[in-house]
């Protein structure tokens, strides 16, 4: 009986794969309209703008990318509007006309980590602390004991937006906050990191698969239950 068991065992293990391997695609599904979105953007802005996608090669599952297109597709619009810099602009501040955008995607075991990095002006921590007190998010002695870091990721509180008009480009009613509750809903994180007058760098860390749930089996009387390990505390 144990033999059958351990083949049976092998065989599931087998068909999982494969199950997984049919709902893995590659990012290039989803970014591949990417370069035109940034083409006809950059012009309307007034902006010259080089694109480049790193690593569409790498493949995630079908649910992810399907909701990950458009926070996607609003982190680069951010970019372009609140980044990049106007030519004229950058030539003054010593840097190329051309401002540089990139999305890379590379694969850490069982995540797959996807950066939108651009070289434009940067977060100004003094505008979104401002922000930050104005729409009463934190209060100015909560800021004070902040890390830089921990002031850039407010850009994801609801309702926070450093564009003081809704300009057509960014704010498309997906703010960065959907953006966090989009990756957050997916098991995944959202980090920025950016420098003043250099650039800054949105990343996104996402599981490869939602095919997989851990569980944690606890028995509860004569009733077994499955709880989820990322529901589990401790």
């Amino acid at each position: 009986a144990e033999e059958t068991l351990s083949e049976l065992d092998k065989i599931t293990a087998s068909l999982q794969n494969t199950v997984m391997d049919m709902r893995l695609i590659p990012l290039k599904k989803v970014v591949g309209k990417f370069p035109r979105m940034v083409r006809d953007l950059s012009r309307e802005l007034g902006k010259e703008v080089d694109f480049e996608i790193e690593g569409e090669e790498i493949e995630l599952d079908r649910t992810i990318l399907t909701e990950i297109s458009d926070p996607l597709m609003h982190i680069i619009r951010n970019s372009l509007d609140h980044g990049i810099e106007p030519p004229e602009e950058r030539v003054e501040k010593g840097k190329p006309r051309e401002g540089q955008v990139t999305l890379s995607a590379s694969r850490e075991r069982d995540h797959v980590i996807i950066q939108v990095e651009d070289d434009g002006a940067g977060l100004d921590v003094e505008q979104i602390e401002k922000k930050a007190i104005e729409k009463e998010v934190r209060t100015a002695e909560e800021l004070e004991t902040m890390s830089n870091s921990a002031i850039y990721d407010l850009v994801f509180h609801p309702g926070f937006s450093t564009a003081d008009e809704v300009t057509d480009t960014s704010g498309r009613g997906v703010g960065m906050d959907v953006v966090h509750d989009t990756v957050t809903q997916l098991d995944g994180s959202v980090d920025v990191d950016s420098t003043p007058g250099e650039g800054t760098t949105v990343s996104l860390r996402l599981p490869v698969t939602m095919a997989i749930v851990k569980v944690l089996f606890v028995q509860v009387g004569d009733e077994e239950y499955g709880v989820p390990i990322k529901n589990v505390d401790e």
